[in-house]
């Protein structure tokens, strides 16, 4: 999966998100989850919002 440009209105937007992302994927790996499991989530999830609309 390549790098995706974000579309905001500035720049803490993107902090705060960024945040959220990390903590996110820390705590899927606290719980046990595998890289691989994460990324094939997210992967599902851009997936699935790119078939909306």
């Amino acid at each position: 999966m390549g790098a995706r440009k974000i579309k905001s209105e500035n720049m803490v937007d993107l902090l705060v998100l960024d945040e959220e992302w990390v903590g996110l994927i820390i705590e899927a790996k606290n719980m046990g989850m595998q890289l691989e499991e994460v990324r094939s989530f997210l992967e599902k999830i851009v997936k699935d919002d790119g078939n909306k609309g």
